[in-house]
């Protein structure tokens, strides 16, 4: 695939409408769970004939994952193979009609569908985001709008919620579906500032000794690092699936006090994430994962020994510095290690691995539960933190040997 946009074949003005549709994409795929989130209790009351009309409320805010888990690296690979502009335009346009179609459908099952249908749009629109970061710009202008992405999906997230409510108080439950018509804007501003790109299947026909070059077989060396990712996004989402079971048992059952603890680590994760590209400037990557690393771990170690708010809030917020910097710095790594005709597939895996940690969450940590109790889950989850960091400290990359990573482990 060759560069989509290099910054120097166009207007300034142009840039910015590029980097503005990358950056919304990551944006627009955090409103596919929680632009309904707030309407669950509202949902399962008008499904109430429905078997267990609470958990199917909650199906239907999930199984998008299931698709985008499953078609990101297929959408990864049809991009190398048919461009980014078409499956970018085309996730957009289905996200819309999928997104947008529950607020008319009435009858269960169809519901279902189209949330799965909007999972598959999801994972085409997220990773064809990240494929065009990664070939259209390069330097501090990527690594910036990598912060920068991973920054405005949290806070799409946090907006849903807030004005989500909102709409569903006012409108009813069904006005949630509107928030995805927010692509709309999305899609016409990408359809004229994303250029076609020529396909990749031209790679058949090159050289021998260039054939490496467009190979998939490039990333196998690579996957310790989506492992890690998917350790990442365990770790990330553990203080609100796991966090109020926690407060709980230790005393604290208020629960706009355990929301005001927990927030912290969304908080955190917003201004670490926009601070990436920052950061950038005096670190590598390498090391801000190490960082990274060294955050999670401190932040779940104290997290579980902690006992009163202050200690609590201050653990959630070291963790969310570690939960912003993760994507980021884990993609930047990715983008620098392999080709850019294998980025689709790359970035793919990337989307995979960040929801793939989503769902493990719950069966890892309960799993840790039953040795003893949530507490020692945590510390559990901190040692694993500190285990990785150790080992990816001693084979970090020397000065005379770059490009040696994480990858050393596989």
């Amino acid at each position: 695939m060759t560069s989509v946009l290099k910054n120097n074949d166009c207007q300034p003005k142009l840039n910015y409408l590029l980097a503005l549709v990358c950056m919304l994409g990551p944006a627009l795929v955090a409103l596919v769970p929680m632009a309904v989130a707030p309407a669950l209790p509202a949902m399962a009351l008008y499904f109430q004939d429905v078997d267990s009309s609470d958990l199917f409320a909650q199906m239907v805010m999930t199984t998008p994952a299931i698709m985008i888990i499953v078609f990101a690296p297929i959408s990864g690979i049809l991009s190398e193979r048919y461009g980014v502009r078409l499956n970018l335009l085309t996730g957009l346009f289905l996200y819309i009609v999928f997104g947008f179609s529950g607020y008319f459908i009435s009858d269960a099952t169809l519901l279902i569908i189209s949330r799965l249908l909007l999972g598959l749009a999801g994972g085409a629109v997220l990773t064809n985001s990240l494929i065009l970061i990664g070939s259209s710009f390069s330097g501090h202008h990527r690594e910036l709008l990598l912060g920068l992405a991973t920054s405005l999906a949290s806070i799409f997230a946090a907006l849903a919620l807030i004005f989500g409510g909102n709409m569903v108080d006012t409108l009813g439950w069904r006005s949630s579906f509107m928030l995805y018509l927010i692509a709309a804007p999305v899609m016409i501003i990408a359809w004229f500032c994303v250029k076609s790109t020529p396909p990749i299947a031209k790679a058949k026909t090159a050289k021998k000794s260039n054939a490496n070059s467009y190979s998939h077989k490039a990333l196998i060396p690579l996957w310790p690092f989506y492992a890690v990712l998917i350790l990442f996004t365990i770790g990330m989402f553990s203080p609100s699936i796991q966090g109020p079971f926690s407060l709980e048992m230790k005393g604290i059952h208020s629960a706009s006090e355990k929301g005001l603890i927990l927030s912290l680590t969304s908080i955190c994760a917003v201004f670490s994430s926009a601070l990436f590209g920052y950061f950038r400037r005096y670190f590598s990557s390498y090391t801000i994962l190490l960082i990274d690393l060294f955050t999670m771990a401190s932040g779940f170690i104290l997290l579980s020994i902690a006992t009163d708010t202050y200690s609590l809030g201050l653990a959630c917020a070291i963790i969310g510095i570690g939960a912003g910097l993760s994507e980021p710095s884990i993609a930047s790594i990715l983008l620098d290690r392999t080709k850019i005709h294998i980025h689709g597939l790359a970035m793919g895996l990337v989307v995979s691995a960040l929801n793939a940690g989503q769902f493990i969450n719950p069966l890892i940590m309960n799993f840790f539960k039953s040795m003893s109790n949530i507490d020692s889950a945590f510390m559990m989850l901190g040692l694993i933190f500190s285990l990785v960091l150790f080992i990816a400290y001693i084979r970090r990359p020397t000065p005379n040997n770059r490009p040696d990573p994480l990858s050393k482990l596989a």
